[in-house]
């Protein structure tokens, strides 16, 4: 049996969904602490269980993920689960897969969050870390570059960068760096 350290809520708009997904769990080892259909249900649940792993969908009948995640705990984690071409803007304290789910990434993925590790990131530690000016510095070149060369506007860089660091789970200052590196000058 793993080693279970945290709790796991589901969020999720349709109730069949999250029998379906709790399912998918349980056949894993793990057994859901809470199974909610609205944001207010999975921010009381989160109340109680401050570091639980929160698997939630674009959107409850109350609340956005966007919402959710403005809303969690430092200590608990937000998986989202969703179509990517309906999704915009992942926060980055929202691990994010993609739909159709593939169930083995997923158990993979919630293995990790449940021993409190985030894929693609550097576990979490209290609040968020400032970046430091050349970090910041990095990122506008890079945005600027993409406005250059590619007629994209500044959301549309920025974006871009966000999506690419997202789909290969490192910091958006590393592929802000990489984008500078590959471009001719």
């Amino acid at each position: 049996m793993k080693q279970r350290t945290r709790h796991i809520i589901l969020a999720l708009s349709k109730r069949e969904d999250a029998e379906h997904l709790r399912s998918v769990l349980a056949r894993s080892g793990y057994e859901p602490t809470a199974v909610c259909v609205s944001g207010a249900q999975a921010l009381a649940a989160l109340e109680d269980y401050p570091e639980a792993v929160l698997i939630t969908g674009k959107r409850l009948k109350d609340l956005s993920f966007h919402e959710l995640a403005d809303n969690l705990p430092d200590s608990a984690s937000l998986l989202l689960i969703a179509n990517p071409a309906q999704v915009e803007d992942v926060p980055e304290n929202v691990v994010f897969l993609p739909m159709p789910l593939k169930v083995r990434e997923f158990l993979s993925t919630v293995d990790l969050l449940v021993v409190g590790i985030t894929p693609g990131r550097h576990a979490r530690r209290g609040s968020k870390r400032e970046r430091t000016r050349e970090e910041r510095e990095a990122i506008e070149q890079a945005k600027a570059l993409l406005m250059e060369r590619h007629h994209m506007t500044e959301p549309e860089a920025h974006r871009y960068l966000q999506k690419r660091a997202m789909d290969n789970g490192c910091d958006i200052v590393e592929t802000a760096q990489m984008v500078l590196s590959l471009e001719p000058n």
